[in-house]
């Protein structure tokens, strides 16, 4: 995450599988926010699967 601040990056994303506690809680442990659910995103072995979008602000370096 540093890196990407270093160049610029304001916000960083990413999405999580709704039944996946461990990913979820990973993310929130590197502060990552939810800010929705995906419903029926994802389609894995015929099933769909719900998935957390989750970002985080990045500081501005150049203020």
């Amino acid at each position: 995450m540093e890196l990407a601040s270093v160049r610029g990056c304001r916000r960083i994303e990413l999405t999580a599988r709704a039944d996946h506690p461990r990913a979820i809680r990973l993310c929130q442990t590197h502060i990552f926010i939810l800010e929705g659910r995906l419903r029926d995103a994802e389609r894995i072995d015929g099933q769909s699967h719900d998935l957390f979008l989750m970002a985080k602000l990045l500081p501005n370096l150049a203020c």
